[in-house]
């Protein structure tokens, strides 16, 4: 049957997809609220 080094590819696949997801979602908020906070600043 199955056998754990069948399974290995998906889940290193998926923690990496998992990963890489988390970490796009914090730079595109990191980035929104620095332009908020220039744009505060200038006003």
């Amino acid at each position: 049957m199955f056998k754990i080094m069948d399974w290995l590819p998906v889940v290193f696949i998926l923690f990496k997809v998992a990963v890489l997801g988390a970490g796009m979602f914090f730079v595109v908020r990191w980035h929104y609220e620095q332009d908020r906070k220039a744009e505060k600043g200038r006003c």
